[in-house]
């Protein structure tokens, strides 16, 4: 019976990621096959931003809709306090100065990750805003911190928990050298979480974080 739970929490975990995924190939085949080939390279290029931004909201309406279903959602109520606010975004900046770390050190082992400026930088300003600083943290927190992580420790070992969610975020990253990182951070944010018991804390994190990376593409942009 225990195998058939640890079976069926796997499963459940498979999907999401599939969802996550799915997603997007939703919203990208969608525009592809309304468009044509032609005109979804130059709707992608100056509305990638909106793009994301539908496909998120898609996949987190579908698993905040099951959750309200089952009354099983993963943040009850916001009861943080604005001390644990600043600390988490003190937290945050620390974070992200690890990944600067990370990237000198590994940077030269990368030549082509350069590309990686583009997800900070360039168009639509209010909506890359929206997306990476906003939304994405939100979701990326809710399915692996929230959802993956959760279900994974209902039936396995925290590390178990924490590893298999980290390495899932992480794979889903573009880069190779984005994929490192992010599995680094997924397993920091992974135990904030095991050890606040709050998504809150992560989610603001994780806010922080992109919050200096926008900032700082968005000024080298402009």
């Amino acid at each position: 019976m225990k195998c058939n739970r640890k079976i069926l929490v796997v499963s459940y975990v498979i999907l999401l990621v599939l969802w996550f995924i799915g997603s997007q190939i939703l919203i990208v085949n969608g525009v592809y096959f309304i468009f044509g080939k032609e005109a979804y390279n130059s709707i992608y290029e100056e509305h990638r931003y909106f793009m994301n931004l539908c496909a998120q909201i898609i996949c987190l309406s579908v698993v905040l809709g099951i959750d309200y279903k089952y009354r099983h959602f993963e943040i009850k109520e916001w009861d943080l306090k604005f001390s644990e606010v600043l600390k988490f975004s003190g937290i945050g900046i620390l974070v992200y100065l690890a990944c600067i770390v990370i990237n000198m050190i590994l940077l030269p082992y990368f030549p082509g990750y350069t590309a990686i400026s583009e997800m900070f930088t360039g168009y639509e300003p209010i909506l890359s805003f929206t997306v990476i600083v906003f939304v994405a943290p939100i979701l990326e927190e809710y399915i692996f911190r929230g959802k993956v992580q959760s279900l994974m420790r209902s039936e396995f070992s925290t590390p178990i928990a924490i590893t298999t969610q980290a390495l899932l975020f992480g794979s889903l990253h573009a880069l190779a050298l984005q994929k490192i990182y992010a599995v680094i951070m997924g397993c920091l944010f992974g135990i904030i979480k095991a050890k606040s018991n709050k998504l809150q804390c992560t989610i603001i994190v994780h806010m922080t974080v992109n919050f200096i990376g926008w900032l700082i593409g968005f000024y080298i942009a402009t």
